[in-house]
Order: structure tokens, then sequence, then C-alpha cells
């Protein structure tokens, strides 16, 4: 007996190590069979399209002085990877930190430009890797001029403490325009700073760097105007070059593939969190520079809670799944979501509800093109959704609509343009009978309406139960 069940134990582990090792021989050769995006898309966008989009914000800053500052890196060790500020990253390409961008603005044009960066630094590099430095090399990457690009003597500071060759740009940038000062995330002025001007306002530590250099010119020159530039970049960054097209549809790309991963596991008794695995895993295998936004993966009750984000609860028969995934590519986003059947095919009510959201967007598709506006996109969505019989101030309490780009949620304006990235995504939500359908996709408004830039992720009826019964 014993040594029949040794016999039956070495079979049964044969037979798992060969699956294990078959699994791993069919996954190598599928990754050498595909080329790795990194290796086959530059990221970076090219020095003279960085240096046009500083042109291009000059001349609707008109006179100033911008000042666009880095995010400041966490000082304790973190698992999540740095983000660069978008505005920072969108004008000068770099996304380490410090960085600091400071153009002078007259009559519409830009009179001088000045980046700053970091030195060279053996310690930094040991413990952090490599960074983008002062130096020939990023002036050239970033469209400057060798004298351009100026090194941060002390990059740990802030303005005001420490960062005097930034200040002193500043100072020269203001003397020739008179101001105003363009800032980016600006947060509220305490009492004592606004009102005071004073040497002690700036023993206040502000919350950001932006806030620092604020009360740094307000004490010097209590009379100046400080403002956003917010809406002047969020006008440029709204219309996307060729270049940013195609980050955007290579993430989408691989959203798209991560649905269909799961859609082909997907079955009852799994957990949310190993959809979610299964999403990342395509992710990171297929090059992505991060995740846009934490997936979600909703079943049952849960997919009627808008951002649900636990991905806990386990799947049972009978369960509608939403999963709302986006890879992040090159830095720019995607944003894809789709909802299944957990045992593989949709019930009645399921389908109906399903079909109705589908034709919902569209008709808010059909409605896209250049001059149509959300709101007529939302008209579109809600008309079908009432037809159907359903309340729509009752099952969508969502916009079907948001500008996509470096932000999951891009600035942009409401009249759509061509080159402008958008999502189109109704849906419905029905909590006494948890069902919660949402279907997304991104959308590039073309000259004469608009491309589908996430068309790998499968979205009819026939096809999302083909792909969940597949392995059945």
């Amino acid at each position: 007996m014993l040594l029949l069940r040794s016999i039956l134990l070495g079979v049964a582990l044969s037979s798992v190590l060969g699956a294990q090792a078959a699994s791993a021989t069919t996954r190598a050769t599928r990754l050498l069979e595909r080329p790795f995006p990194a290796k086959t898309l530059t990221l970076a966008a090219a020095g003279n399209e960085l240096a046009s989009r500083r042109e291009a914000l000059a001349s609707r800053i008109v006179r100033g002085v911008v000042v666009l500052l880095s995010h400041e890196k966490p000082a304790d060790v973190s698992l999540m990877r740095y983000r660069p500020d978008s505005n920072v990253h969108y004008f000068t390409g770099v996304d380490s930190d410090p960085v600091a961008l400071v153009l002078t603005v007259a009559d519409g044009q830009l009179k001088s430009q000045r980046l700053f960066l970091p030195p060279e630094s053996a310690s930094y590099a040991l413990w952090n890797g490599k960074r983008v430095v002062a130096g020939a090399e990023a002036a050239a990457a970033g469209g400057f001029k060798p004298e351009e690009v100026i090194t941060l003597a002390a990059p740990r500071g802030r303005p005001g403490t420490g960062w005097g060759v930034l200040e002193a740009a500043v100072s020269e940038g203001l003397k020739l325009t008179d101001g105003p000062l363009f800032l980016d995330n600006l947060g509220p002025l305490t009492q004592r700073t606004a009102t005071e001007g004073t040497k002690a306002a700036l023993e206040v530590r502000a919350s950001t760097r932006e806030d620092s250099l604020r009360a740094h010119f307000r004490m010097l020159r209590p009379e100046l105007k400080v403002q956003s530039v917010g809406s002047a970049a969020g006008g440029l960054r709204a219309i996307k070059s060729a270049h940013e097209i195609a980050l955007i549809e290579e993430a989408a790309d691989i959203s798209g593939e991560a649905m269909r991963v799961m859609l082909a596991n997907v079955r009852p008794g799994l957990y949310e969190f190993e959809l979610m695995g299964m999403c990342l895993g395509v992710y990171f295998e297929r090059g992505a520079s991060g995740t846009a936004y934490a997936p979600i993966c909703a079943s049952g009750p849960n997919a009627c809670v808008l951002h649900y984000d636990e991905n806990r609860r386990q799947l049972e028969a009978g369960d509608l799944v939403l999963c709302d995934v986006g890879a992040e590519y090159g830095r720019y986003a995607s944003d894809v979501t789709r909802s299944f059947p957990a045992s593989g095919r949709f019930t009645a009510e399921q389908k109906h509800v399903y079909e109705t959201v589908l034709a919902a967007q569209a008709a808010s598709a059909a409605a896209l093109k250049p001059g149509a506006s959300f709101n007529e996109l939302n008209n579109a969505a809600m008309k079908v959704i009432k037809d159907a019989g359903f309340n729509p101030s009752r099952v969508l309490p969502h916009g079907v609509s948001h500008h996509l780009g470096l932000d999951v949620h891009d600035p942009g304006s409401q009249k759509l343009v061509p080159g402008m990235v958008i999502t189109i995504e109704p849906g419905i939500y029905i909590r006494e009978s948890n069902i919660g359908v949402r279907i997304e996709d991104i959308y590039l408004v073309t000259e004469t309406g608009s491309r589908c830039l996430s068309g790998n992720a499968p979205k009819t009826v026939d096809e999302i139960e083909a792909l969940c019964t597949m392995a059945r």
C-alpha cells in the first residue's frame, strides 16, 4: 500500500510539474514572440515638441513669469514609484525630482527659459539609481540650449530655503515683466501669509513648494499678483499630439489585454483580488509604466459602488462582475471598463441591462464629432436608457465622459475639437438586483468624427460569453 501511494504521489507530482513546465514554456515563447513595447516605441516626447509646447504656453500667458515645480519625493522608503507632476512632465519631459522650469514671457513671446536640475551625485545613484541631472544630455532631450539648464546646488531645499539660483531667475523675470507670477498646485494662503508679508510669515511651513515660493515673493513684493497656470496649460494638454495618442493607444491595448485575461479566467469561487492580480500581471508583462489608478474589480452588490476599492469579496454563481482598469504607458493613462458574468452567461435581466448600456454607449459615440459637447453625449446615452424603460436619474448617477491623457481626468473643455481624447462610459446600477453595469472605452476626436482607441477589449454579449466560457 505504501509503495502504491508513493507511485500515485509521484505520478501526481509529475503531472503537476509537467503542466507547470508546459505553462512556463508557453508563456516564455509568447513573450519572446511579442515585441516588447519599450523597445519599439520612444516614450519621451522629442525636444522640438517640448519646446513648441513651452512657446504655445507663452502665447497663452501673454505676460509674466511661469514657474513649474516637481512634487517633492517622499523621504521615506516607499513601494510606490515617484510620479511626476503632469504639467512639469508635459513641458519638460522630465519625470524625476527635483526639477523646476522658469519661463519669462512678454508680448506672448518666450523671452527666456531656465530648466533647473540636480547635479550628478554618486551617493544618490547608489541608493536610488539614475535620474535626470543638469548637463548637455538633459538640454538636448528637453529642447533647451546648454546654457538654459542650471544646476540646483541644494536640490533638497525649497524655494525661499536654498534654491537661490531659481529665485534669482524669477526675480529677473519679474523685473522685466512686472508679473504676474504664474504657479501650479497652489494651496490656500494662511491669513498670516496673505496679510502680513513679513519675514515671520516664511517661518510657517507651506504645504507645497509653490506655496513656499509664493510666500517668499509676497514678502519681497506684497503687491505681486499670483495666478494659477492651470487653464493655460490645461488648454494645451487637451489637444494630443500624434506621440501622445500613440502612448494612450498602447496603454489602452494593455488594458484591453488585461480585460481579456480576466474574462477568460473568471468563475465563481475566485476572489476579486485574484482578478486584480491577473490585471496587474498583464500590466507588468507588457511593460506598462504603472497603473493609472487602482483596478476596480467589483462583484455582485459591489458593482453598484462607483469607486469600490476593497476587492476582497468572493465571487458567487450568478454574480455580475464590473472591472474598471487603466494601465499607464509612458506616463499616459488609459481607462477601460467591462461588465461580465461570473458563471459565464448573462441572466435574462443582466443581458437586458447590459445591452441597454451598450446601446447607450453606441449612441454617445455616434454623437461624438468636432463641435459636440459632453452634454450632448450625456443626453444621447440618457435617451437610450429612458427608452429602454429605466429612469436615468435613478440608475445613472454619473456623467458619461471625461478627458484622458497624462491624468485619468485630464484637463479639457466641454466643447470637443479634433485631437482631444475622452472616455464614453454610461452605466446602469440597480442595487435591489445587485446589477451594476458600466461599459467604458477611449475615443479620439477626429476631423470627421471619432476613433475608438480601446477596441481590443471584447464588448458584445456574444464576445464576452465566448471568452467567459472558453476554459469551462
